[in-house]
């Protein structure tokens, strides 16, 4: 039978290790056998971790159905999204009246952020999202420095299994510093988009922490796709100062790439994601930019990585 215990590698994940310790400073070596995390299993021989494994029988598949919690406590999930590359969209709704923050861990990068194809309000989100009126939490202040403590819980073979650890999450910084996004309508978000873009075959699970302040009846749910080349538009990547010099620009000497949330494929509309390349890794920098689409040309507008404005020219 497998034993946790604590180690530290010398890389930026597990998966991109050369050697397990078992002090922070990386100078006792872990003695040599099978260690796993993440569904992640490698052996060390003499010091050295060899070729990564994955044990696909514990953890949930990309494209699976949804996952959903209503207790409170600290849950982490790892899913695995196979060898193929491309944008793993994640759907991730917080129930009504709730609050809950989900952040991603894959080939070294950690996000919390997320778009919400509700508007006027919707957009680029991240950290704690929900409703302003639970939880003692607030746009302002955050948690105001309360931190919360419970149980940790791990996503095994279709359940939610207690893993022993107790742990503390928050406290959640206020809205300007990015720590909360919450909304007063209570309407609430609806699905909100992720995008993790995944460029190795090598490295095939995403893991996930999903902590909130508090519990519910339905307090979030999450659905991971598999991996797919994002829908491409036509435009020219350079950055202008404002529409009407945008506008000015009718060739279309580039591709955008669009991870749908209002719009649809090949149509982007505001909220959209929107990159440079097809898998997600490098989102199209704030500015005003020439679009071609629907067989005109526009002004699109972006802040965060989001769109925020599409004008007809």
């Amino acid at each position: 039978m497998a034993t946790l215990g604590n180690y530290y590698y010398d890389g930026t994940s597990f998966a991109l290790a050369t050697g397990l310790f078992t002090n922070s400073s990386l100078t006792t070596v872990a003695p040599d056998g099978w260690y796993s995390q993440g569904g992640i299993y490698r052996k060390m021989t003499t010091g050295v971790l060899g070729a990564t494994n994955t044990c696909t029988s514990c953890i949930t598949s990309c494209g699976s159905t949804p996952v959903s919690q209503t207790i409170f406590a600290k849950n982490l999930l790892t899913v695995d999204v196979g060898a193929s590359v491309g944008a793993v969209i994640v759907e991730f709704t917080v129930g009504l009246g709730n609050n809950a923050r989900a952040t991603w861990t894959h080939n070294g990068i950690t996000a919390s952020e997320y778009s919400s194809p509700n508007t006027p309000l919707g957009g680029y989100l991240q950290g704690l999202i929900g409703d302003e009126s639970c939880c003692g939490v607030d746009n302002a202040s955050g948690s105001s420095g309360v931190s919360y403590t419970g149980a940790e819980q791990s996503f095994s073979a279709g359940t939610w299994i207690p893993n022993g650890n107790i742990s503390s999450w928050g406290p959640y910084l206020d809205q300007t510093l990015g720590g909360v996004d919450l909304e007063t309508t209570g309407i609430g978000w609806g699905t909100t988009i992720m995008v993790v873009p995944k460029t190795s075959a090598v490295l095939n699970t995403i893991d996930f922490v999903i902590d909130s302040p508090n519990a519910g009846t339905f307090t979030w749910s999450m659905k991971v796709l598999c991996p797919a080349s994002l829908p491409s538009f036509q435009g020219t990547l350079a950055s202008q100062v404002d529409c009407p010099t945008a506008c000015l620009i009718i060739t279309t000497p580039d591709l955008f790439y669009h991870a749908p949330v209002s719009g649809t494929p090949a149509l982007p509309a505001v909220n959209d994601w929107v990159f440079s390349d097809d898998s997600g890794a490098t989102a199209i920098a704030d500015g005003y930019y020439s679009v071609f689409f629907g067989g005109v040309f526009s002004c699109m507008e972006t802040a965060n990585g989001v769109i925020i404005n599409i004008t007809p020219c």
